[in-house]
């Protein structure tokens, strides 16, 4: 697992909650995140786990690698690795794949989830249109 060196030596405090480590655990799609999904998305058990080897399995994230009008909506189910990033100085995870349940061809690159405190975030399509799924990270 790799952590950018510049998003610990930057400022202390909140940077320093970036720490891989700190990830580490299991996060479940809000409830108040399906009332603003598109029709027929609004299933409420999707999961993400994040483990301290760098490996990650989704179960069930609704639209997380939607892209119209080659794939549309779907739930998506995985497993592949992670790290922490920063993108214009906003810290994120990214997922670079190794499988995806039904998908054809070659896998994506992988994507990025946006931090935020104790949650996780992304949006299905267009950011402007609100459609944004929190991932919360449950207690252990």
């Amino acid at each position: 697992m790799h952590v950018d060196p510049g998003l610990l030596s930057e400022r202390s405090g909140w940077l320093a909650k970036l720490a891989p480590a700190n990830f580490v655990g299991d996060y479940q799609v809000d409830e108040a995140s399906s009332v603003r999904l598109p029709a027929g998305s609004e299933r409420r058990d999707g999961s993400l786990s994040l483990k301290a080897n760098g490996e990650f399995v989704l179960d069930g994230l609704p639209g997380l690698l939607r892209i119209p009008p080659e794939r549309e909506m779907r739930f998506e189910s995985g497993r592949g690795v992670w790290k922490v990033i920063r993108v214009d100085g906003e810290a994120r995870l990214q997922l670079e794949f190794l499988a995806l349940v039904d998908w054809e061809g070659g896998l994506p690159f992988g994507c990025q989830v946006c931090v935020a405190k104790r949650e996780l975030f992304y949006f299905i399509g267009d950011p402007d249109e609100g459609r944004r799924v929190v991932l919360k990270k449950l207690a252990r």
